[in-house]
């Protein structure tokens, strides 16, 4: 006797290959947390061995640990299918010295002042056509 999620000429079992995809997509959610947290520990030995430069290690190691979760998870975008994975050095590691939020309202201040700027600019070209 067939049942209903078998193929009356085939046999195949529909439920079989559910279980194989349910499976290979946990393994890929797996594979892509595992890639995630490799990629944070690297970023945070570079940061480190950055900050070591102008100061101590021990310094350096309280505001890295204090800081690396939130600024690793600012300037981390993550691959999706349009676009390769992203990741800006530069602004992570300022987010670690300065602190989360002090970097925050700091970046604030800077999109404000480019969003004057584009103002200004769209005004004198509105100008110039009219």
């Amino acid at each position: 006797m067939r049942t209903s999620t078998q193929s009356a000429e085939t046999g195949f079992n529909y439920q079989h290959l559910l279980w194989i995809l349910i499976v290979f997509f946990c393994a890929l959610c797996i594979y892509s947390y595992f890639q995630e947290q490799d990629k944070a520990s690297k970023e945070k030995e570079i940061a480190l061995a950055k900050c070591q430069e102008n100061d101590t290690e021990s310094s350096c190691q309280e505001k890295i640990e204090a800081h690396h979760d939130k600024c690793f998870n600012f300037n981390y975008k993550p691959a999706s299918r349009g676009s390769p994975a992203q990741f800006n050095r530069a602004q992570y590691y300022q987010c670690l010295m300065m602190g989360p939020e002090e970097w925050l309202q700091d970046r604030k201040k800077q999109y404000l002042q480019q969003l004057k700027n584009d103002q200004k600019i769209q005004e004198i070209i509105d100008q110039t056509l009219e």
